[in-house]
């Protein structure tokens, strides 16, 4: 009788300190998204969108085309060579 005793005392003090423990949900708004949906600037880091963003800087930057030529970068030992070629060969490099 007294194991039974202990065994109940034992397992309703483990579940009531589990139960005590555990953290309540916070709301939606209070989380961190648990998928990429979830997020609300999810729209702002697709890939087609930074991918036009990134061209636009280099057209500005650069001052040429991100779409109408092709960049080749080439390793060297004292660093490296970024190449630009453009892709339509009526155009004559400068």
């Amino acid at each position: 009788m007294t194991v039974q005793l202990l065994s109940f005392a034992f397992v309703s003090a483990l579940l009531f300190y589990s139960g005590a423990v555990q953290q309540p949900t916070p709301p939606a708004a209070d989380r961190p998204p648990t998928s990429a949906r979830e997020c609300p600037m999810h729209d702002d880091h697709t890939y087609m969108d930074d991918h036009a963003k990134m061209n636009e800087r280099g057209e500005k930057g650069m001052g040429f085309s991100q779409s109408a030529t092709t960049h080749h970068f080439l390793l060297k030992p004292d660093g490296g060579v970024i190449q630009v070629e453009t892709n339509d060969p009526r155009i004559p490099p400068r």
